[in-house]
């Protein structure tokens, strides 16, 4: 049973005046409640400084970039585009970064074989993109983790035959 004390202190505050925890808290309930879907946060991160920085933690702290046949995807493409905007400010809310890279290795090695050159168009913009990325990791100042994660097809033509 809580104190009357107690009580009353917690029914004259607002939302804002909540500790950090928290308001935390209630941001996530709304985001859960509404199916993890943006669209019920960001009229929330809309209002004011306080819960911007709160949501946009929630939107922004798990990113994913996908690289498919050594491009980068249109919506990673954005995204990274937003990242290296000065005026965004998303960069700083970044915790944890996920590379999908879906481009084969082994393709690469024999396209570049088969043109008779060290170099494929394919390879050369797959090192655009991983330049592209390695700019938006210099401005993520949070940023906790880094995951780059490549089907295991691809390592076919590296792993010994007896692992393949």
């Amino acid at each position: 049973m809580e104190s009357p004390q107690i009580s009353d202190a917690l029914r004259h505050l607002t939302l804002l005046q909540l500790p950090g925890e928290l308001l935390e808290l209630v941001v996530n309930t709304v985001y859960q409640n509404g199916r993890e879907r943006a669209l019920c946060v960001i009229p929330l991160s809309c209002t004011c400084q306080v819960l911007r920085r709160t949501c946009m933690r929630l939107l922004f702290g798990t990113r994913r970039i996908r690289l498919r046949d050594g491009h980068v995807d249109d919506f990673s493409r954005q995204f990274l585009k937003l990242m290296l905007d000065p005026m965004s400010n998303v960069a700083g809310h970044i915790l944890h970064l996920n590379v999908e890279d879906s481009t084969r290795a082994f393709d690469l090695y024999s396209k570049a074989v088969s043109r008779g050159c060290g170099d494929s168009v394919t390879d050369l913009t797959r090192s655009v993109c991983i330049e592209l990325i390695r700019k938006a990791l210099s401005v993520m100042t949070n940023l906790q983790t880094v995951r780059y994660v490549q089907p295991l097809n691809s390592l076919r033509c590296v792993l010994p035959d007896e692992l393949s």
